[in-house]
C-alpha cells in the first residue's frame, strides 16, 4: 500500500455527500483526511473514539480507518469497532495500542467481511481473536504484532490463504513457525516474525 497524504478538514471544501461527517469529526486539530482525486473522503485518520463513528458512517466513500495517537480520554473500543464494521466500504482498519481493543472487536469482523487491510499491532488480541479473525478469508495484509498470541494460533493462521503480508513480530513466536505457515499461505510475500 503506498503511502496517501491526508489533509486537515481546514484545507478541502467537503463534497456535499462528506460536509456533515467532516463537520462532526473536526473537533480534533490531529484528525486528517484523504480524499479522492474529486474530493471524496476515502480515509480518516487520528485519535478516533466511539463518539466519532457515527460521523465515520456518514462518509459514503470510507474505505479507511487509521487510529493514531495522540489520545486523551475518549477511546475506541470493542462496542465502537463494531458499529464501525458495519459501514458498507471499508477495507482498511488500522490501530496500534488501544487497549479497548480486544479479541471481542475480531469477532466483530464478521458483520463487515470486507476488510481486506487489517492491522492490530500492540491491541489486546489473544489466540482467541485470531479464531475469529481467521474466518476472514479475503483478508490481505494482517498485523498483529505485538499481541497477545502463541504458537497455539498457527492453525488458524493458515486458513487465511489469500494474505500477502503477515506481521507477527514481539508475539510469544520463534522462528519454527515460519515453515508451517508459508507452506500454508502460498501468496504469502512477506512474513515478519
Amino acid at each position: 500500500m503506498r503511502k496517501r497524504k491526508y489533509l486537515r478538514s481546514t484545507q478541502f471544501e467537503s463534497t456535499p455527500e462528506d460536509r456533515i461527517g467532516v463537520a462532526r469529526l473536526e473537533h480534533s486539530r490531529f484528525v486528517t483526511f484523504g480524499l479522492y482525486p474529486r474530493g471524496k473522503v476515502y480515509g480518516v485518520g487520528g485519535p478516533l473514539a466511539d463518539s466519532d463513528v457515527e460521523a465515520l458512517l456518514l462518509l459514503p466513500s470510507l474505505v479507511e480507518v487509521l487510529l493514531t495517537g495522540p489520545w486523551m480520554g475518549d477511546e475506541l473500543t470493542d462496542v465502537g469497532f463494531r458499529r464501525l464494521m458495519s459501514h458498507p466500504k471499508l477495507q482498511i482498519f488500522g490501530c496500534a495500542y488501544r487497549q479497548l481493543v480486544t479479541d471481542s472487536s475480531a469477532a466483530a469482523l464478521a458483520v463487515s467481511g470486507r476488510v481486506r487491510w487489517l492491522c492490530f499491532n500492540g491491541c489486546q488480541i489473544t489466540n482467541q481473536g485470531v479464531e475469529h479473525i481467521s474466518t476472514q478469508t479475503q483478508l490481505l495484509n494482517l498485523n498483529l504484532a505485538n499481541t497477545k498470541i502463541t504458537a497455539d494460533c498457527i492453525a488458524a493462521l493458515c486458513n487465511l490463504t489469500n494474505l500477502r503480508r503477515l506481521t507477527l513480530k514481539g508475539n510469544a513466536l520463534d522462528e519454527s513457525v515460519r515453515a508451517e505457515l508459508l507452506s500454508h499461505l502460498p501468496k504469502c510475500r512477506e512474513l515478519l516474525i
